[in-house]
């Protein structure tokens, strides 16, 4: 008997809210480990990450390019939790977030004009 994969599960968090421009900073948590989990589920809830050229909106990125200078997708693990593959012991590590997306995030809160969306 073959097992399919089970289906991909992720928590989320609204951190914060630019209704200016219509974006918005959220934690996601992964509780499964499928490829692609976070910009698919994203994308397929309206909610595509910036800048993912694969599953984003490629109007908005075009625009956040030009104005907020984003030239990355806007994607970081600033948190991962994992166990050792060989002593066992959980790993906890941290990374602060870079200057590539903290200044968009500046940016982005001053735009006063939305985000141009694709249409569906």
């Amino acid at each position: 008997m073959t097992r399919g994969k089970p289906n991909a599960a992720t928590r989320y968090e609204v951190v914060e809210r630019m209704d200016a421009c219509g974006l918005a900073l959220l934690s996601l948590r992964p509780e499964t480990g499928r490829t692609h989990q976070l910009r698919v589920q994203a994308a397929a809830h309206g909610l595509p990450i910036a800048g993912d050229e694969r599953y984003g909106d490629f109007a908005a990125n075009r625009f956040l390019a030009a104005e907020i200078g984003l030239k990355r997708m806007f994607l970081h693990a600033f948190r991962i939790s994992l166990r050792h593959p060989r002593t066992g012991h959980v790993l906890r590590l941290h990374a602060p977030m870079t200057s590539r997306l903290s200044m968009p995030i500046e940016k982005a809160r001053s735009l006063l004009v939305p985000v141009p969306r694709r249409s569906r």
